[in-house]
């Protein structure tokens, strides 16, 4: 294969620059299966609940599950264990997909 064919399959452009319109309809799709672990909403979420349990999971839409990991760390540290809420709270914001 030629080296200028090997340069525009390849091409330095993002998907941004190719077409704005599939950029942006994959990430406004409502049919997307929400993001992946690692994804930087996820990993804003994980920081989040990490400094306050509860807090990414309601950056991510999930008000249960936000009042729950809040409550847990709120009685876990009358026992001096709510650090243990605080890790659990990041790693499931951390590894959060959708539905």
């Amino acid at each position: 294969m030629h080296l200028h064919r090997v340069l525009k399959r390849y091409s330095y452009r993002s998907s941004f620059q190719r077409d704005p319109r599939n950029f942006f309809g994959q990430l406004l799709s409502p049919m997307s299966n929400g993001p992946a672990p690692g994804s930087v909403g996820n990993v804003i979420a994980a920081l989040c609940s990490f400094f306050i349990p509860g807090l990414g999971q309601l950056l991510q839409g999930r008000l249960f599950t936000a009042l729950i990991h809040f409550v847990a760390a709120g009685i876990f540290w009358i026992f001096y264990l709510g650090w243990i809420v605080h890790i659990w709270s990041a790693f499931s914001a951390a590894v959060y997909r959708g539905r």
